[in-house]
């Protein structure tokens, strides 16, 4: 997100999205090759936290504008 926004790029919560739940999927790809268990039901938890972690961000620089 931060890197996004230092560049200006419009729809940076999107592209954070996008971007966080493929690094998701691509850890759980990687962890089969470990011998680790990579599972849909680890990307769906990751998802929701990135959901979080994007609304809490919003939330906030949404505060941050009605303040100044």
């Amino acid at each position: 997100y931060n890197v996004l926004i230092s560049y200006k790029i419009k729809k940076c919560y999107l592209f954070t999205f996008i971007y966080s739940v493929l690094y998701s999927i691509s850890d759980e790809i990687h962890q089969l090759f470990t011998g680790r268990t990579g599972t849909f039901i680890d990307v769906f938890i990751d998802t929701i936290g990135i959901l979080l972690a994007i609304f809490i961000i919003w939330h906030v620089n949404k505060n941050k504008t009605k303040k100044a």
